[in-house]
């Protein structure tokens, strides 16, 4: 599995397993629901409407965050795992839950949060503290940069990994709920801007590094 998952990170990792003999195929609408878009990762740039190989990324166009990675293939009836990066949005916490709801309802199924078996209730009831944990999150990795531990820290997004410096840290540190974490997130990754994944390749005892620009760029 190819995780979006970065040294100072912390994620939630669901499993939904299918039950039953008579499975029944997990369609693509079912995921998304109505809010969700998609694309899949090409290096660490979002190519938006192409589904990867073994897995896509959902995200929300009108509030876009890190992005939900979720390993699914066309046809799927066995199983179905689902990653929420921490810190995320609220919106993107809320469409998260909802997406891991609509899949429940679909199949008759066992549920796993982060390795541990559960019931769709319990943890759907765990929502607002899940949301606490993400603010305090972002307030910590913020006052690490802060302190001196970090320069910067680099946060793999639904678009292309964004970085947090000490400008964002003094603004995200005495954070009172996730809205401006959300507002910067959606303003850097709704620009017209291209996102130039570097390629590296050995020649020899050398290493050549590649940017490739499209026309117009």
């Amino acid at each position: 599995l190819r995780l979006r998952e970065g040294e100072n990170e912390m994620s939630i990792d669901i499993t939904i397993t299918q039950k039953g003999l008579l499975k029944k195929a997990l369609p693509l609408p079912v995921i998304l629901g109505k809010d969700l878009q998609y694309g899949a990762l090409e290096g660490e740039r979002l190519e938006p409407g192409k589904l990867g190989e073994a897995d896509l990324i959902a995200y929300l166009p009108e509030a876009i965050g890190r992005g939900i990675q979720i390993f699914w293939r066309e046809g799927e009836k066995m199983k179905v795992e689902l990653r929420s990066l921490t810190p995320t949005t609220r919106e993107e916490l809320r469409a998260f839950y909802d997406c891991v709801g609509r899949i429940a309802a679909h199949w008759k199924c066992d549920l796993e949060v982060d390795g541990e078996k559960t019931t769709l209730r319990d943890f759907q009831a765990g929502f607002e503290n899940q949301v606490s944990f993400t603010l305090r999150a972002l307030r910590s990795m913020s006052q690490e940069i802060l302190e001196g531990k970090h320069e910067s820290l680099t946060l793999y997004s639904a678009m292309f990994p964004l970085t947090l410096g000490r400008e964002e840290a003094e603004r995200f540190a005495g954070a009172e709920s996730l809205s401006g974490f959300r507002d910067f997130l959606h303003e850097k990754q709704n620009m017209d801007v291209y996102y130039a994944a570097p390629m590296f390749y050995r020649d020899g005892e050398r290493v050549l590094g590649l940017f490739v620009l499209r026309e117009g760029v």
